[in-house]
């Protein structure tokens, strides 16, 4: 959660100083950082250690790896 408060707070600060960041990169970012916490703290964390398919889908969250369809 820190990381997203920092991240967001220094993406302000560029703002302020007339530097552009392309808003796919932020919006990207922090999606990733919501799949992470969901993985950790959502329901999928109970469901993780009883499901091994579930288990998969968190470890590959965590590890930023496309699901295999």
């Amino acid at each position: 959660m820190s990381a997203m408060v920092l991240y967001g707070l220094a993406h302000k600060k560029l703002r302020e100083r007339g530097s552009t960041w392309p808003a796919h990169r932020t919006v990207s970012w922090f999606a990733g950082c919501l799949l992470v916490l969901v993985s950790v703290y959502g329901p999928l964390d109970q469901l993780a250690h009883h499901d091994f398919p579930v288990h998969m889908l968190v470890v590959c969250l965590q590890n930023s790896q496309p699901v295999p369809c």
